[in-house]
């Protein structure tokens, strides 16, 4: 995915990765998925980082083009071979409260 290496250089150009949590959501439905993700992010400062496991096809589809959308940096994108999606998400200053 072309704009998963984009982003991690970039990421990576700003100093070192900070992640805070790893969240874990393969047993959730989308839209419960994304909105975890969003309340996961509230207490966190812009630049710091969540990996995020998501299994339900609507999730994967859906969950890293919102988070995107609403100014997160979705990079670092892995496929398991059970079909599953790892996805690390940053909070960037676009974000607002």
């Amino acid at each position: 995915m072309k704009r998963s290496m984009k982003s991690m250089k970039s990421a990576q150009a700003g100093g070192g990765l900070v992640l805070r949590r790893n969240l874990d959501l393969r047993s959730d439905r989308c839209p419960m998925t994304f909105l975890k993700v969003r309340l996961a992010f509230e207490p966190l400062e812009a630049g710091e980082i969540i990996r995020v496991h998501l299994a339900d096809p609507q999730s994967i589809d859906n969950v890293p083009r919102s988070l995107e959308a609403e100014g997160y940096d979705v990079f670092g994108e892995t496929r398991g071979a059970d079909g599953t999606l790892e996805i690390l998400v940053q909070k960037t200053h676009l974000v607002s409260p």
